[in-house]
């Protein structure tokens, strides 16, 4: 019994922790937003004028692109980001937590309108 109710409890706390982390959606074009690309310490992309707010401390979204909380897909998201930029398709970012580093909005998915 107790063994049952042990798992229980840890099933809605992993479920609740996945909530927590909840992220913002932005629909925008990229026409006119500025992207810094920065390759020393940690390799990331930001997208600026596109204020994000995750509770984070800045609201300029980032891509990370290499170490430890990299997006697998970043090369294809920062593909992405630049395809939208120069055809100037609108597109749909996907934001999910605070990069430990800076605390900015981490970028974790990008989604291209037709």
């Amino acid at each position: 019994m107790f063994r049952n109710t042990f798992n229980y409890v840890v099933l809605i706390l992993f479920l609740a922790s996945g909530y927590s982390v909840a992220g913002t959606s932005v629909e925008t074009s990229l026409v006119g937003k500025k992207i810094q690309i920065i390759s020393t310490g940690t390799p990331r992309v930001y997208i600026y004028d596109l204020p994000v707010n995750d509770g984070c401390k800045d609201s300029t979204p980032v891509l990370i692109m290499s170490g430890l909380q990299a997006n697998p897909l970043a090369k294809e998201i920062y593909s992405t980001l630049l395809a939208a930029k120069a055809s100037g398709k609108r597109v749909l970012i996907q934001t999910t937590g605070c990069w430990s580093e800076y605390s900015t909005p981490v970028i974790t998915s990008m989604y291209l309108y037709d």
